[in-house]
């Protein structure tokens, strides 16, 4: 013990004199280096205390030159990157939290960015980079410890159940469960396991060091001249938006339902969205949803385009899924989204209310009522679409064939 606290002191020495260096001359690769490598063997050996006191430390004694201060702290996120990854004590939720709670707030000298670096993110890092078996290690070592809680807890079993890693046999995960329930917790209407309407979501993947990327499933699809752009934007300019041809029969909250995927595009970055619910006043069959009646509706969005500039095409529900899923899960432009537990929620409130399904159906009845209707992909070289990575359409034909549902979203850097 006396040679274990013995070699903590030298290491925190050595990370102490190392960022002192940093804070008084600046970045330098082999330094950086150091301190990393440092950082990762703590973690990887479960040394919470030592990482813990060098936060500690850094914010009570290190005050770097301005021009240094984005090195050191961004040091400081690569350690609470390495410890969700990498930290393999039996208290492994309670000190990762401790760590993003009491460390490193608002009144610290190196503040997080509480919008990229909280508490969804840092359960999404540890879902995506930790094996099955030991995320259960860490569930089950923190279903009675109240210094943890619950919010923790599901969000983490709820990560984990995007990337198909719970085993619903294990007890811990009915623990969780019941508790989650007990207390109404939005994330239990989800299912523990992904559905059929799931299996092409785009997942974000990080590496150690926090970084990672996904793929963009969103338009535009197509190329289109500028010469068909230049028609639409004069054609929108030369005419008003023209009344719908059909009666909308939408609801301000099924409206709200309908956008829940893309809310973070319009609330966190410069998207917008227009949804919409049109009575078709009789039924209709699938060949008769064609371009020439999504002008019909007045739609903001399409307004200036001809039927010829209009790309509609037949998509699977699974297709359609996975674009509001990425809207929701990995953000727009400038959004980072709200990551896969709550972005699978969103996706599918945006989902169950472009299917016509009630606020408080349960999942089962909106898988059905989903694999019911039938879906459309569309956009258009319009003025309202930016036209940039983050545009699409979609139409819903409800089980009904005369109600037909639309939603339609871009944002911009």
């Amino acid at each position: 013990m006396v040679g274990r606290e013995a070699n903590m002191k030298r290491e925190l020495e050595l990370f102490q004199s190392l960022i002192s260096e940093y804070a008084e001359f600046g970045y330098k690769e082999a330094l950086s280096g150091q301190l990393l490598a440092m950082m990762r063997e703590w973690a990887e050996q479960g040394q919470s205390e030592i990482l813990l006191e060098s936060v500690e430390w850094m914010e009570a004694h290190v005050r770097p030159k301005e021009q240094n201060w984005n090195g050191l702290n961004h040091l400081l996120d690569r350690l609470d990157m390495y410890f969700a990854q990498l930290y393999t004590g039996a208290d492994a939720l309670f000190c990762l939290l401790r760590l993003l709670t009491e460390r490193r707030g608002a009144q610290s000298a190196f503040p997080r960015n509480p919008r990229s670096y909280n508490l969804r993110y840092y359960m999404a890092l540890m879902a995506a980079n930790r094996s099955a078996e030991g995320l259960h290690r860490i569930l089950e070592n923190a279903a009675e410890d109240r210094r943890v809680s619950l919010e923790a807890k599901v969000l983490l079993l709820y990560e984990m159940a995007a990337r198909g890693k719970v085993d619903e046999r294990r007890s811990v995960v009915r623990h969780v469960c019941d508790k989650a329930e007990a207390e109404n917790h939005p994330l239990v209407w989800l299912p523990l396991t992904l559905t059929s309407l799931e299996e092409e979501i785009s997942l974000m993947y990080y590496n150690r060091d926090g970084g990672g990327g996904h793929s963009t499933p969103f338009g535009p699809h197509r190329r289109v001249s500028e010469e068909k752009y230049r028609d639409t934007k004069a054609r929108s300019a030369d005419t008003g938006v023209a009344p719908s041809a059909f009666h909308p029969i939408h609801t301000d909250e099924e409206l709200m339902g309908m956008q829940s995927a893309v809310r973070n595009w319009m609330d966190r970055s410069n998207g917008k969205t227009e949804a919409a619910v049109f009575d078709l006043q009789t039924r209709h069959e699938p060949d008769q949803i064609a371009p020439e009646l999504l002008l019909s509706f007045g739609l903001t969005c399409l307004h200036g385009a001809p039927a010829e500039h209009v790309l509609l095409e037949g998509m699977r529900p699974a297709r359609i899924f996975s674009l509001l899923y990425s809207a929701a899960a990995n953000g727009g432009a400038y959004s980072s989204g709200d990551l896969n537990a709550y972005g699978r929620l969103e996706a599918w409130r945006s989902m169950g209310a472009l299917a016509g399904a009630p606020d408080d159906a349960d999942m089962p009845f909106v898988l059905k009522q989903a694999e019911s209707c039938r879906w459309w992909y569309f956009e258009a070289p319009t003025p309202w679409f930016h036209h940039v990575a983050w545009d699409f359409g979609i139409a819903a034909l409800r089980p009904d064939g005369r109600t037909l549902a639309v939603l339609a979203a871009t944002d911009t850097d």
